[in-house]
């Protein structure tokens, strides 16, 4: 009797047990009761069917579509709290021998009714996308191919934005700081779309305020992004808004910097991916001189090695001493005096008057 009773329990658990995963796949097959999503699910083999001759299955992301078009699949959804660029991605388990089984993931946004892809998955992989606060998401896992019953994880990150994700947070420049080199990043910058007046080819970014103290002044830009379109701007505000100053790829940017004038720079890329990161570098073309001075003093003279230089002497004149310092000795060392000329020595007066008292003296002599 007991044995009986045993056996028949163990039949209704199984039962009981069967009846909650059926119903719970159920659920998770459709769209309108799609599970919540906050961290890592993981689903257990043969969770989801095969999806074989549907014709939309190339054409998610070009069209909308109902959930009821869609191939069969398990649903999960995501409600996030604050706007944020959120990571799901999906990693399926190899086999034995090692053949890999590849899951594939769609993201959509609106209502089941009406679904608008947000972008698709082919093979195991992630999708990083702007998730905005207040909006459902919902994710779809099929499988076209491979084994159905491999195990595979699905996973959601939230990635944290960097500090000068918004112009509140900017990093301030000056021209006291040129030339200038920062390593920054965009990986998990939020979209700037609404705030850029320059109509950047890329709308996620981070934020740099420049300022000058020179009346004007030549500024060049740089940064090491691997892409040439014009994804840097510069803008300066105008009233109650922005107005676009100049705008450019990580080559080269260039604008003209005048004092008093607080600039905002854009620096996007066109997804908040891996691999975002940049150097910056910023420089200024405009020659600045050395001070001078209307009246410039004399540069002074080493007085210890320099002899002093007498002014013009008049023919005939003694002259003065000239010191100059000995670096073997403590006393100065005089140089001679210059003896008198000849013509010095005998004024024409005074010879006139020897030669004709020569005369006279000869001539009572005689």
């Amino acid at each position: 009797m007991s044995s009986s009773c045993l056996v028949t329990a163990v039949y209704f658990s199984l039962l009981l047990f069967s009846a909650i995963k059926i119903a719970l796949v159920s659920a998770q097959s459709s769209c309108s009761a799609a599970q919540s999503i906050q961290a890592q699910i993981s689903i257990p083999p043969g969770s989801i069917e095969m999806s074989e001759g549907f014709e939309d299955i190339f054409f998610l992301c070009e069209k909308p579509l109902s959930s009821a078009d869609l191939m069969p699949g398990l649903w999960f959804s995501y409600l996030p709290s604050e706007t944020t660029v959120a990571r799901i991605a999906t990693d399926t388990l190899t086999d034995e021998e090692g053949s890999f089984y590849a899951s594939e993931m769609a993201i959509f946004g609106d209502s089941c009714d009406s679904l608008t892809c947000i972008d698709d998955t082919y093979c195991d992989g992630a999708i990083l996308f702007q998730a905005e606060a207040g909006i459902k998401y919902f994710i779809l896992l099929y499988r076209q191919r491979g084994s159905t019953e491999d195990p595979l994880t699905l996973s959601l990150d939230k990635i944290v934005a960097p500090p000068n994700d918004n112009w509140e947070n900017a990093v301030p420049l000056t021209h006291q700081d040129l030339p200038y080199k920062g390593d920054f990043t965009t990986f998990g910058a939020l979209s700037d779309f609404n705030q850029d007046a320059c109509g950047l080819e890329a709308a996620y970014g981070v934020w740099f305020t420049y300022t000058t103290t020179l009346p004007e002044e030549t500024v060049l830009l740089k940064t090491t992004q691997s892409t040439l379109a014009d994804v840097i701007g510069i803008q300066a505000r105008s009233g109650e808004g922005m107005v676009c100053v100049a705008m450019g790829n990580p080559l080269s940017t260039e604008w003209t910097a005048v004092a008093n004038t607080q600039y905002f720079i854009l620096i996007t890329d066109h997804v908040p991916e891996y691999g975002a990161a940049f150097e910056l570098s910023l420089q200024s073309r405009t020659f600045l001189g050395p001070p001078t001075s209307p009246n410039p003093a004399p540069a002074p003279s080493d007085q210890s090695s320099a002899p002093v230089i007498p002014p013009s002497l008049t023919i005939g004149t003694p002259s003065p001493t000239i010191v100059v310092s000995d670096p073997g000795t403590t006393s100065p060392v005089t140089a001679p005096e210059t003896p008198p000329s000849a013509s010095g020595a005998y004024p024409p007066e005074d010879l006139f008057k020897t030669c004709l008292g020569l005369v006279i003296l000869l001539l009572f002599v005689l």
